[in-house]
């Protein structure tokens, strides 16, 4: 089975100089200088470095896309997925079909159940709001599911229908491939329409990937 690596890297860590010094293709430069907060434009370029290494490529290889997500010059093959939450960066290659990832790092409390009740099934509402000490973890298995889901290209299966996930089996409930974790304060999940492991590893500026 294919085993998918997420990478993550906090930009808190990262010079903007030494993001800055790594060569951008023009679609990409193009995007860059149309971005006015220095934050968004460190996400940017934190994103482009994670996809490089991740798919193995130089940043000059990637593309922006008129759909709005990066290519890999020359390998229609490769499919990336990139996801952020406050100063978190994520990428995920797959090479054959497409996959999507979601990130959520909460780093405020919100009324996680007023936010189910305006988005969520009334059955995943009623999943959420029957564990107390869980509601961050139950809300955020659902969002981070319909927001990969999406990426993925498969947002018909978890939007058209009446729900997406099926509380009694803890599972998305169409036929995708879904992997959710928690880990660190950090809510994960990784959908496609084939099967799949995945694996998570963080990127320091060093480059030398942690567990």
């Amino acid at each position: 089975m294919i085993e998918l690596e997420i990478l993550l890297a906090d930009q808190r860590l990262f010079s903007t100089a030494c993001l800055a010094a790594q060569p951008l293709s023009a679609s990409s430069a193009q995007k860059l200088e149309g971005m006015v907060a220095p934050e968004r434009r460190q996400q940017f370029l934190l994103g482009r470095w994670l996809l490089a290494r991740a798919s193995g490529c130089s940043p000059q290889e990637i593309e922006e896309s008129a759909a709005g997500f990066p290519v890999i010059t020359h390998r229609p093959d490769i499919h990336a997925s990139l996801s952020h939450s406050g100063p978190y960066v994520g990428v995920v290659v797959s090479t054959g079909f497409r996959c999507g990832l979601d990130i959520e790092y909460p780093a405020r409390e919100r009324d996680w159940l007023a936010l189910a009740e305006r988005a969520f099934h009334p059955d995943e509402r009623a999943w959420v709001a029957a564990a107390p000490d869980a509601i961050v973890e139950r809300f955020h298995t659902i969002w981070t599911l319909r927001e990969a889901a999406f990426k993925a290209g498969l947002r018909d299966e978890v939007v058209a229908g009446p729900q997406a996930f099926d509380p009694v089996r803890l599972q998305a409930m169409q036929r995708i491939c879904w992997h959710y974790q928690q880990q660190q304060g950090f809510h994960i999940s990784l959908v496609a329409r084939e099967p799949f492991t995945s694996c998570l590893r963080f990127l320091d500026p060093e480059r030398n990937p942690r567990r």
